[in-house]
């Protein structure tokens, strides 16, 4: 988390932005994550999505089990 500068949003004065860090060798990486919020108590924004990596494959897939990226490796 990288904490903001005060007042860079107005509604909320103290926010911070999730971010991925690391060293990586040379050729393909993948980076997945998923930023979520709400605040109503029964939003499916609270549950987290699922991610199937086995390397030859990622897919992903909303807590409902609906496809949201699926793509075979290069």
């Amino acid at each position: 988390m990288v904490d903001q500068d005060p007042n860079t949003n107005v509604v909320h004065p103290r926010t911070a932005v999730p971010v991925l860090r690391g060293t990586y060798e040379p050729g393909t990486a993948w980076l997945v994550t998923a930023v979520l919020g709400t605040t109503e108590p029964d939003s499916p924004a609270r549950e987290r999505p699922s991610v199937l990596a086995d390397g030859s494959r990622i897919r992903i897939e909303d807590a409902d089990g609906a496809l949201l990226f699926d793509r075979e490796a290069e």
